[in-house]
């Protein structure tokens, strides 16, 4: 028996974006620099069940420039959390707040 857990999208939610990284909302971002995009790579319709494997925050590594001097590189911290399913034999993201998780 499996031990991941189960989301379905919430009720009133047609497709639930699935993307392909947890980036963190344009407005976690600091001045200078530019928010990631975040393309959205397939979609779950509802009344589908998919296992999802953790819980996550969104975080994005801003390094421009490769350089070996750590200062130059920024984190930028989301509030935003993502499940990490798994989707067409790829690892995908769901806002946490768009799915529920389903108890069997």
């Amino acid at each position: 028996r499996g031990s991941g857990t189960l989301i379905t999208p919430k009720a009133g939610i047609a497709n639930v974006p699935v993307y392909g990284a947890a980036y963190p909302d344009a407005s976690a971002y600091p001045p200078g620099i530019t928010p990631a995009a975040r393309p959205q790579i397939y979609e779950i319709p509802a009344g589908q069940i998919y296992v999802a494997k953790d819980k996550v925050r969104a975080d994005y590594y801003a390094a421009p420039v490769y350089r070996l001097d750590p200062a130059q590189h920024t984190v930028v911290e989301g509030d935003t959390e993502y499940y990490v399913i798994f989707y067409n034999h790829r690892l995908g993201f769901v806002r946490a707040t768009d799915v529920d998780v389903v108890n069997r």
